[in-house]
């Protein structure tokens, strides 16, 4: 008989011999000493039983807590591991990203500055272009008002040192007809001489 069915008769007994209407039992005292040292005989047995299976489940729940305690540090250092690597490996993708987000603003900003280059040459080149052509212009009537005032000048000079050749030829003929009128005048008063010498003798 266990502990249990031992108090369970003895509940029954006090129960069964109770007194009516009363709180008191009338009861056989030797009767319910033998049930209690049965009780007594039994609880030490019961006690190391409870104590091997306490301590058993003591043992068993030191192991589980050692072996969770294990588990945890082993998944905090597995997690801190994924953690450094997922942070290293994001702060990697981080700098990736932003070497290639600077190469493609260093790259932007060079077309940028191509396409604003070629624009200031193409618009220095059409200034250049426009002033050498105004300057090409301003020089080229330059050079023709140059050659139409020496083609006058010229042309005038021309004029006048033709005026002036006429003029001296002119003179030079006065004078030379003068000399020949001159000359032919004393021919003839030679003539005129000899005649009248001719006539005398005669």
């Amino acid at each position: 008989m266990t502990v249990k069915e031992n108090l369970d008769k003895l509940e029954n007994y006090l129960v069964s011999h109770k007194v009516k209407g009363t709180n008191r039992s009338l009861i056989n005292i030797e009767e319910c000493v033998e049930i209690i040292k049965s009780i007594n005989s039994m609880i030490p047995n019961s006690l190391d039983e409870s104590e091997i299976i306490v301590r058993q489940k003591e043992s068993i729940i030191e192991q589980a807590e050692e072996e969770a305690s294990r588990k945890r540090i082993y998944a905090d250092s597995e997690a801190e591991k994924i953690r450094r690597n997922a942070e290293e490996k994001a702060e990697e993708i981080i700098m990736k990203a932003n070497e290639q987000a600077e190469k493609l603003v260093q790259k932007e900003e060079i077309i940028t500055k191509a396409h604003e280059q070629s624009e200031r040459i193409i618009l220095d080149s059409e200034e250049e272009s426009k002033s050498i052509a105004e300057k090409a212009e301003l020089s080229k009537q330059d050079t023709e008002r140059k050659a139409t005032n020496i083609l006058n000048e010229a042309q005038d000079h021309s004029m006048k040192t033709r005026n002036g050749a006429d003029a001296y030829a002119r003179e030079v003929l006065f004078s030379l007809e003068e000399r020949i009128s001159t000359t032919l005048g004393q021919v003839r008063k030679g003539i005129e001489m000899l005649d009248e010498s001719e006539v005398e003798v005669n």
